[in-house]
């Protein structure tokens, strides 16, 4: 047993030492686009301790870079997020929709069911979602821009544009972190560490906030997790590495019922593993798991330092309008993978519509609607089901019995002529 474990862990750090370069830098900041805003609106909203969430997560990718050894991500569950920051969840509320959610994967993944669901789920919605869901974060990311500063976040999309091949996202970052620093500097004298705080103590919600996490947020995140954060993700992971052995959904469905139900019990956010995650970090150069090492190093370092109230100054300090240009390109990259035909296209469409203008959860359900009427209709053309053949195919019957009829009298008329 211990000789296995050193094989493994030298098999990973020989493949971490291998991958390391500036592109693998690079590519550990795609996701930031998505993890700062979240983090800073759902902390401001007062449903997160930034400190706590940036630990856990940080935890998370560590574990993951040596599960998988790819780039995939740790970053918040978007639907309850989006509910915690408009309805102001509190914190034990915010933790129970993430223990809920993740408890329910977890079993998914663990009976199996988690595959099934993969074939209940027919491949043109899975992309739809993708395509809707990347146009939806495009479309975010030019609000935050429009809203901030539109020539900083042109310009940050034309750097990103006309280098797309080196590692922008480090560069974009730098820039930011050089702004954020500049306008440290000119406040220097009013600026004060705030003392140190993390709040990582055990956190058991009340009945309240069980029954609200559960119903405003937990229960409309759980068919988003189980879509993109599972299904889509290793179906996006098939894509982008062909030639590597990616993860099961089994694996990846407990991996993210794990995540949940330790880390929200100690202050962190629900968490989960993305497509549009993976998409920005193999977007912006990451390649193996030495990039989310690098990265998860870095959160934990961070906060073990600073704690909860200056790690949210820092965040709050750099420039919106780079984070809006992140996520603008991040979701532009998803919206392309998702653009690949998987078959028909017209459910695919209509999923994407519906996500971007109503949301996930609406835009899977009526993908589902237009994927399964599809089925039904091919079915009933291909006279599978003697049932619904009856029902719906026998004017048509009836219409070849006709025709049938027709011409033999047709026939026998030509016959009477030529004699």
């Amino acid at each position: 047993m211990m000789n296995e474990c050193r094989d493994f862990l030298h098999r990973r750090h020989a493949s971490f030492s291998t991958h390391l370069s500036f592109m693998e830098l690079s590519g550990m900041l795609g996701d930031l686009g998505t993890l700062i805003p979240l983090t800073l609106l759902m902390s401001r909203a007062g449903s997160i301790r930034p400190g706590a969430a940036l630990l856990w997560t940080g935890v998370f990718n560590t574990v993951s870079a040596y599960q998988w050894d790819m780039p995939m991500p740790v970053q918040p569950m978007k639907t309850i997020a989006a509910v915690a920051i408009t309805e102001e969840l509190s914190r034990g509320a915010t933790s129970a929709a993430g223990i809920f959610t993740g408890g329910c994967v977890a079993i998914f993944g663990a009976t199996g069911f988690i595959n099934s669901l993969d074939k209940i789920v027919p491949r043109c919605v899975v992309s739809g979602l993708q395509l809707g869901l990347g146009l939806r974060m495009a479309l975010q990311g030019m609000q935050i821009i429009m809203n901030s500063s539109p020539v900083l976040g042109a310009f940050s999309c034309l750097v990103s544009v006309a280098f797309e091949n080196k590692p922008t996202a480090l560069l974009l970052v730098i820039l930011g972190f050089s702004i954020a620093l500049f306008q440290f500097f000119l406040l220097l004298p009013t600026v004060q560490y705030k003392a140190y705080t993390l709040g990582v103590s055990p956190r058991t919600p009340s009945k309240n906030e069980w029954i609200t996490g559960i119903l405003l947020a937990g229960l409309p995140q759980l068919p988003l997790t189980c879509l993109n954060s599972v299904i889509a993700v290793v179906a996006v992971a098939q894509e982008l590495f062909p030639n590597q052995s990616t993860p099961s959904r089994r694996s990846v469905a407990f991996s993210v019922g794990l995540m949940n139900l330790c880390g929200c019990f100690f202050g962190g956010m629900p968490s989960c593993h993305g497509c549009g995650g993976l998409v920005g970090q193999y977007k912006f150069g990451a390649r193996s798991g030495a990039s989310i090492l690098i990265l998860g190093l870095i959160k934990f370092t961070l906060v073990l330092i600073f704690g909860d109230k200056n790690i949210e100054a820092a965040i709050a300090s750099f420039p919106s309008a780079i984070l809006g240009a992140l996520l603008a390109i991040v979701g532009l990259e998803l919206a392309r993978t998702g653009a690949r035909p998987h078959g028909n296209s017209i459910p695919a469409l209509a999923t994407a519509a519906a996500t971007i203008s109503q949301g996930t959860g609406i835009g899977a359900a009526i993908g589902l609607v237009f994927a399964y009427t599809e089925r039904a209709a091919v079915h009933i053309n291909r006279a599978d089901s003697p049932l619904l053949s009856s029902l719906f195919c026998r004017h048509d019957h009836s219409s070849h019995r006709l025709s049938n009829d027709d011409a033999l009298s047709n026939n026998a008329d030509d016959e009477e002529t030529k004699q």
